[in-house]
């Protein structure tokens, strides 16, 4: 890599074990994890956050800071605010924040912020059966809220749209397409 990056460590770390090859360098690459981290236990971003505490958990280490405080002052920056396109985006923070739950951030939600995060997903949902993918359908977005709705515990909701949607968009012999064909 050109310039090292913690979503890019965290794809090679979670793509090695499929090729049988051990991470190399661990305590080195936790060193470079851990440096992105503030002494307050903040992160520049939530997805280089999201990224480096996820590929330290891989390598079985954590940070030098709890990212605890950090972790649950992004719960009412996700919640709050009116959107009026950029769904996808939305949604990937969350699944993110979610996937940070359990340690090493070790952040719980409560019912009240679990209930408030069914908002986006509800919001972001497309009434043609382009399921959680406003303001245009696509594949990845729907998978973004199932997972989400998986690790949070979330209420669920139009899984047979979601189905007919992705259903719809498999072309014959490639596998499927990025979205489904226009009516």
């Amino acid at each position: 890599m050109e310039e090292p990056n913690a979503p890019d460590t965290l794809a090679a770390l979670e793509s090695l074990p499929s090729l049988d090859i051990a991470g190399p360098a661990p305590e080195l690459t936790g060193r470079r994890l851990r440096g992105l981290q503030s002494v307050d236990g903040r992160y520049q971003t939530l997805t280089i956050g999201w990224a480096a505490l996820r590929a330290l958990d891989l390598l079985g280490l954590v940070g030098d800071f709890s990212p605890r405080d950090w972790l649950t002052g992004w719960v009412p920056v996700l919640l709050d605010g009116e959107r009026t396109g950029g769904w996808h985006g939305a949604l990937v923070s969350a699944l993110r924040l979610l996937e940070l739950r359990r340690p090493p951030g070790g952040l719980e939600l409560n019912e009240q912020e679990r209930t408030a995060l069914t908002r986006p997903l509800a919001v972001a949902a497309d009434r043609g059966g382009g399921r959680r993918a406003r303001p245009g359908p696509d594949l990845m977005t729907p998978g973004v809220a199932a997972r989400s709705i998986a690790l949070g515990g979330l209420p669920q909701g139009g899984e047979i749209a979601t189905v007919e949607f992705c259903t719809a968009a498999r072309t014959p012999g490639s596998g499927c397409g990025l979205r489904p064909p226009r009516p």
